[in-house]
C-alpha cells in the first residue's frame, strides 16, 4: 500500500461522515482493496493476483492519455484545423481522460491536452466506468462519449447485497448492484465514435461513424448468444472468488467468494502501443509486456483460417478463407489497423516462385501493392494483396486519413461478424446509423462472419518438393496512417502472424 493510499484513506473517512465525496477518485485509491486478490486456489500471501487494478493498470484502458499514437494523431487532427484545437482536444479527451473532461462539461471551459493532471492522466479509471448512470444507454444520443454521470456517491457493480462498509469508510462512496454493468451499452458509449467532417460542404454528410464496434456487435449474433463485450475483452473466471481484500491482505470476514468475476484485462487486439509505453516507462514494463502478449493471444483466437488446393495444367487454385470468431468486424475500432493475407509459393530450395503480401521488415510496408486496394474475388498478380481494411474520403472525395476530415467509407472490407444483421440497428433505432460493407459485391464470397479469396498461382517452376504458406496477418498502425512525427522502430512496425497454415505440394 503506498502512502498516499494511506493518506487518502484516512481522509476518505471523513468525508464518508458527512461531507460529499469527490465525484472521481485515482485509481490507485481503488487498489487499497482491489489489489492482492490471489487466482482460485492461490495463497492469499503471494498470488498470483488478480485483482482489478492490477489488470487495469496493464490495459489501454488505463493508458489511453498517454498512448503515443493517441497524441500524434490529436496533434495530426490539431494541424488540419487550427481554428478547431480546443474543439478537436476536448472532444478526444471525452474518451481518453474522462474523469478530468467530464465535470468541464457543464462549465463549457472544455479540457485541453496540455492541462492533463492526475485525474486526466489515470485513462478510463475505475471510478469512471463503475459510476456510469443506466439512463439512455444503448441510444444514439449516449454515443461519443455521451454517458451520464451521477451526482450521488454510488458505485455500481454487478454482485447482490455489497459489503458496503469498507468502500464508504475509506472512500465515501457506496457499491450497489446495478445489472448494466455487464451491459454492452455501457462500453458502446465510448466505443461507438460518431463525428462531424469539418469542411463538409454542401450535400455533404453531417454526420460519420467513426469507430463502431459496439454497433457491429448489436447487429451480429452474439447478443442473442448472450455474448457480451464485457465477457470476452473482461474474461470471467470460471469459478467464484472474492472481489475485494482488507487492506493489510486476506477477505474481509463478511464476505464471500462472488460470481461472475470479471478478470479486468480490457484485452483488446492493439499489439504495439502497449510495448512501445512499456520502453516509454520501464516501471510498467512487465504489465505492459503482459499486455501485448495477451493481445497478440487475442487475435490468435479472432479467427480461423482454412486452406484448400486443386490442380489445374500449370497452375494450382487455392481458396483462402476466413472465419471471424470475434464479435464485431475484423479489424475493427480504430481505422488505422488491417488485416491481409500473405501467400507464398516456394520450390524446394525455399526460394520464393510467387508471393502476394509479402512486407518490408523495417517500415511494415507491403514490398508490392502498399496503398488502398480494391477488395478482391481472384488473385493472380503478386501486386494484389487482399486487405480487410477501412478507408475514408472527404467531402470532395479525396482519400484521407483525417477522422474529422472523413465524411465518408471508400472502403470498409472487414470481415462482418457471425449473424451479421443490420436491421437489428433499426429494431434499436439505430438504422440510420451506416456500417454496412463498402467495395465489396454481393458475388465476393463475403458473408456474415467469412470471406474467401480465390488465387490462381503459376506452377510452371514449381517441383516436387514446393511449398505452401498462407498467413493471416494484422497490422495495428498502416504506415501510411502514422503522422508525420509518430515513428514506429521496425520491430513494432512489424504485422503480427495471427494465423499460419503450410502444405507440401
Amino acid at each position: 500500500m503506498t502512502t498516499r493510499a494511506v493518506v487518502w484513506g484516512a481522509l476518505a473517512g471523513v468525508l464518508a461522515w458527512g461531507a460529499d465525496p469527490p465525484r472521481f477518485v485515482p485509481s490507485e485509491d481503488c487498489a487499497l482493496c482491489h489489489a492482492r486478490i490471489p487466482a482460485p486456489g492461490q495463497s492469499w500471501n503471494s498470488g498470483p493476483w488478480i485483482g482489478q487494478y492490477p489488470l487495469w493498470s496493464g490495459s489501454m484502458m488505463a493508458h489511453s492519455s498517454a498512448d503515443p499514437y493517441w497524441r500524434a494523431k490529436v496533434r495530426f487532427e490539431v494541424e488540419q484545423a487550427p481554428a478547431q484545437r480546443k474543439a478537436i482536444e476536448d472532444t478526444c479527451l471525452r474518451c481518453h481522460a474522462p474523469m478530468q473532461q467530464y465535470p468541464t462539461r457543464a462549465t463549457g471551459r472544455g479540457l485541453s491536452v496540455s492541462d492533463l493532471a492526475e485525474l486526466g492522466n489515470d485513462g478510463v479509471g475505475c471510478a469512471l466506468c463503475h459510476q456510469i448512470q443506466p439512463q439512455g444507454l444503448g441510444v444514439e444520443s449516449s454515443f461519443t462519449a455521451n454517458f451520464e454521470i451521477g451526482t450521488g456517491n454510488l458505485m455500481f457493480g454487478p454482485h447482490r447485497e455489497p459489503f458496503t462498509m469498507p468502500m464508504l469508510h475509506h472512500t465515501g462512496f457506496e457499491p450497489r448492484e446495478a445489472r448494466h454493468i455487464l451491459d454492452s451499452a455501457l462500453c458502446g458509449t465510448c466505443h461507438t465514435v460518431i463525428t462531424q467532417p469539418l469542411k463538409s460542404g454542401a450535400g455533404a454528410p453531417a454526420r460519420f461513424v467513426e469507430q463502431a464496434p459496439f454497433l457491429e456487435w448489436l447487429a451480429s449474433g452474439y447478443p442473442q448468444a448472450g455474448k457480451s463485450c464485457q465477457g470476452c475483452h473482461m474474461p470471467p473466471l470460471e469459478s467464484a472468488q472474492y472481489i475485494a481484500h482488507r487492506p493489510p491482505g486476506g477477505a474481509f470476514p463478511p464476505t464471500d467468494p462472488r460470481t461472475p468475476f470479471g478478470r479486468h484485462e480490457f484485452i483488446g487486439g492493439n499489439a504495439v502501443i502497449p510495448r512501445l509505453l512499456a520502453r516509454l516507462d520501464p516501471a510498467q514494463a512487465a504489465v505492459l509486456e503482459t499486455t501485448t502478449q495477451r493481445a497478440e493471444s487475442q487475435l490468435e483466437r479472432s479467427l480461423k483460417l482454412q486452406v484448400s488446393t486443386r490442380r489445374q495444367p500449370g497452375a494450382l487454385l487455392v481458396d483462402v478463407a476466413i472465419n471471424n470468431l470475434a464479435g464485431h468486424k475484423l479489424p475493427t475500432g480504430f481505422p488505422s489497423r488491417r488485416l491481409w493475407l500473405r501467400v507464398a509459393l516456394l520450390d524446394e530450395r525455399q526460394s520464393t516462385i510467387w508471393e502476394s503480401g509479402d512486407w518490408q521488415p523495417e517500415s511494415g510496408r507491403l514490398r508490392i501493392g502498399e496503398g488502398l486496394q480494391p477488395h478482391h474475388l481472384l488473385i493472380e498478380k503478386p501486386e494484389q494483396v487482399q486487405i480487410f481494411e477501412v478507408e475514408a474520403v472527404d467531402a470532395r472525395g479525396r482519400l484521407t486519413h483525417s477522422l474529422l476530415g472523413s465524411a465518408r467509407q471508400k472502403k470498409d472490407s472487414r470481415i462482418l461478424p457471425m449473424g451479421f444483421d443490420r436491421s437489428r440497428l433499426t429494431e434499436k433505432g439505430l438504422g440510420a446509423l451506416n456500417i454496412d460493407p463498402v467495395g465489396v459485391k454481393p458475388g465476393d464470397d463475403f458473408r456474415s462472419g467469412f470471406a474467401l479469396t480465390h488465387y490462381n498461382l503459376p506452377l510452371v517452376q514449381a517441383g516436387k518438393g514446393c511449398r505452401l504458406v498462407v498467413e493471416a496477418l494484422y497490422q495495428t498502425v498502416k504506415p501510411e496512417h502514422r503522422p508525420a512525427d509518430f515513428a514506429l522502430s521496425p520491430d513494432l512496425a512489424r504485422p503480427v502472424v495471427i494465423a499460419r497454415v503450410e502444405q507440401m505440394l
